[in-house]
């Protein structure tokens, strides 16, 4: 008796470690999304190519406002379902400040936001898309101030001067 309980032990330690290292596994295989749910269109989403546009003659100053828009513009293709046709609804924006005193930069992460219509005659395709929008930055010190731009692996870099 006391054989079988100790096999079963083992057994039951082999499989709850072999569970939580699976898992410690897929936990590390970071995948970034707008919102964890069940359905897996947002992480079947590829994206072609993503742009931003500002104006590069921007300097900002003493007795200028401290703020500036950009213009961003992503393409791709998301999968859709059969009479479930997907479509950017909107993007979700992040940003961090990352750095030492004066070395500072700012991180930005731009999540498109899917969503899903229904469409009986829509088949289970590649849907592309194109979306742009629009956000407005601050300055966050004199002199330099640096941007980096990320969706979903596609990144981009802008400096903007914001001058006394």
């Amino acid at each position: 008796m006391k054989k079988i309980l100790t096999i079963c032990l083992i057994i039951a330690n082999v499989v709850v470690l072999s569970l939580l290292t699976y898992g410690y596994i897929s936990l590390n295989n970071e995948q970034k999304v707008y919102k964890v749910a069940f359905w897996p269109h947002q992480r079947q989403m590829s994206i072609s190519g993503f742009e931003i546009n500002y104006d590069k003659n921007y300097s900002g100053g003493l007795f200028v406002q401290h703020h500036f828009k950009i213009e961003g513009k992503i393409k791709g293709e998301i999968y859709g379902y059969k009479g479930r046709k997907p479509y950017i609804k909107g993007v979700q924006i992040s940003e961090k400040l990352v750095g030492e005193p004066g070395q500072e930069k700012v991180y930005m992460d731009i999540y498109p936001i899917i969503e899903m219509i229904n469409e009986e005659d829509y088949n289970i395709e590649n849907t592309p898309f194109e979306y742009t929008f629009t956000h407005t930055l601050n300055a966050y010190k004199w002199s330099e101030n640096t941007y980096v731009i990320n969706c979903l692996g596609k990144e981009q870099t802008i400096i903007m001067v914001n001058q006394k």
